[in-house]
């Protein structure tokens, strides 16, 4: 839950459960709309009087600014060599002409030229166009930066000064009464909190403060930015059957507060957020929400990858990955039982029956969980005519999510040889490359020569080996696939994190090309990895 303290900013954002690899954008924007500026912005005229019969003495007048106090001075002279940025020549024929020479030195000086239009309207009349003298100074935004707290002389012959030049309102609910401001934004993770509880008592542990500074427009930070290059995840599925928490979640929160160059404001306190280890397309909405089951709710939810219909041999290992969401874990109300649901069907779709497994209680998940499926035992041991598979998560026996599909083929005629990856939204999916196998093996010798000695015999070294550098690399092929595994198997070559299941060994994919037409229904595809350990020790 989050909490406002006070109405400085309108707050958009960010996504509760984003992808890690995605921008999560948090945007700030003041709760005064703009269109407000226009009533109460400085609009004030000076005019010139007289030129003829005034002296030097009497042109001369003074702006003090309520922001800095500086004050700003301005004279006329008769002494053309004598004019500057704040000096005037007083044109004894045209007053026209003198205003003109003082709007140069108006612009001359920083504070009128940055902060204010400064114009001459034209006078019409009867007669036709004249020029004016008349300044119209207008500010160009709101708020005690651009308010004048005094002009002398008051009651000057020379000029005379009308409108509103001391009172300015700022409409921006951030900026307030200062001409800019900062906006920072502290961040904590590790609250050890699950989706859908709400505690601010736990703040957990300080990680950095961002800042960007505010100047009237809406303003954003992207709080993906720091969890871009975590990829944080577990490998404790590969230690069987069952439910292990999947680690690839961060949990964090920030305090937005605001800062003026003097005081420091609070006046928000997010929700915890949650970024998860994947990516998606850079343009596409980094929203989770319809992966999360919320124990509260009893959504129906999308299991956790964008695997399309896989087929399954016997041996091989599938997952199922979910998102769990509890705002009252201990609550009586919604105590209930999560687990697995397979439904059987024939090859021709004629239902078979159901299954349950890896149920227990709800407090016993973690808030992504991955469950290793136990088809084998649980699915073809008991149906011999099994041909299709559904794989649902359920709760007290009913599914509750969309199935992941499999179907069956028989292991006499395929190999397995399956591997298992982190997928684009944060969970574990697995493939079997069951084609050909390849393996590259290479080794290098660096030697050393030694000089020949009268104790040499037949075995003696005189060229020797110093270092042998070894270098594998293996291949492996799918068997025929359709189109759209080919398309989700780019994930595999994206991952950053592939294990070869026959071996529980982490390894790199150097290279997987996704390459296929619309005139072929099917494609195999060629996968060249090696491990991260050398044969012989040696890292090159």
């Amino acid at each position: 839950m989050e909490y406002t303290i006070n109405e400085t900013a309108k707050i958009e954002g960010p996504e509760i459960v984003s992808l890690a690899g995605n921008p999560n954008f948090v945007v700030f924007e003041s709760v005064i709309g703009k269109d407000t500026s226009l009533n109460n912005k400085i609009d004030f005229n000076l005019q010139v009087l007289r030129v003829k019969d005034i002296e030097e003495s009497e042109t001369g007048f003074e702006f003090i600014d309520t922001l800095s106090g500086t004050l700003h001075r301005f004279t006329g002279t008769d002494d053309k060599s004598k004019v500057s940025n704040t000096t005037f020549h007083i044109n004894r024929e045209s007053a026209a002409i003198t205003t003109e020479n003082i709007r140069k030195c108006l612009f001359s000086d920083s504070f009128f030229k940055g902060n204010f239009h400064i114009s001459i309207p034209l006078i019409v009349n009867e007669t036709g166009i004249e020029n004016g003298t008349t300044i119209n100074i207008v500010s160009k935004g709101s708020g005690r930066a651009y308010t004048l707290k005094s002009f002398k002389p008051e009651n000057s012959k020379f000029i005379s000064i009308n409108g509103n030049y001391t009172q300015s309102y700022h409409p921006d609910s951030i900026l307030r009464d200062d001409e800019n401001c900062e906006i920072q934004l502290d961040i904590y993770k590790d609250i050890d909190i699950l989706p859908g509880i709400k505690d601010h008592s736990k703040m957990g542990t300080y990680a950095t403060t961002l800042s960007k500074s505010y100047f009237g427009e809406p303003l954003w930070f992207d709080m993906n930015t720091m969890w871009l290059n975590a990829n944080l995840y577990s490998d404790k599925f590969l230690e069987g059957k069952g439910w292990y928490d999947t680690g690839t979640m961060t949990d964090y929160r920030f305090v937005a507060k605001r800062f003026n160059g003097v005081d420091t404001e609070t006046f928000y306190y997010s929700g915890v957020l949650f970024a998860i280890t994947g990516y998606d397309r850079n343009l596409e909405n980094n929203n989770l929400s319809e992966y999360v089951y919320d124990v509260s709710q009893n959504n129906e939810i999308k299991p956790l990858t964008r695997q399309p219909v896989l087929t399954h041999i016997r041996g091989q290992k599938q997952y199922f990955n979910f998102i769990l969401s509890d705002s009252g874990p201990e609550s009586n109300d919604t105590q209930c039982r999560l687990g697995i649901l397979y439904k059987i069907y024939t090859q021709a779709g004629s239902y078979l029956g159901c299954e349950i497994s890896d149920v227990q209680n709800k407090d016993k998940y973690n808030a992504i969980n991955t469950a290793c499926l136990d088809i084998d035992n649980v699915v073809s041991d008991k149906y011999a005519k099994a041909g299709i598979i559904r794989v649902h998560f359920c709760r007290d026996g009913k599914a509750v999510s969309k199935p992941i599909t499999f179907r069956m083929l028989p292991d006499c005629l395929y190999n397995v040889n399956d591997f298992a990856f982190l997928n684009s939204l944060g969970g574990w999916s697995s493939f079997n490359f069951g084609g050909m196998e390849q393996t590259d093996f290479k080794s290098e010798t660096t030697t050393i020569h030694r000089t020949q000695t009268p104790d040499y015999t037949i075995s003696s070294r005189i060229e020797s080996v110093f270092t042998k550098d070894v270098t594998e690399q293996f291949s492996a092929q799918t068997s025929p696939i359709t189109r759209e595994v080919a398309e989700w198997l780019k994930e595999i070559s994206s991952s950053a994190a592939v294990y070869e299941l026959s071996t529980k060994r982490y390894v790199i994919v150097d290279e997987l090309n996704v390459k296929h037409n619309s005139k072929d229904d099917l494609f195999t595809l060629q996968m060249k990895y090696h491990y991260s350990d050398s044969y012989n020790a040696r890292i090159k």
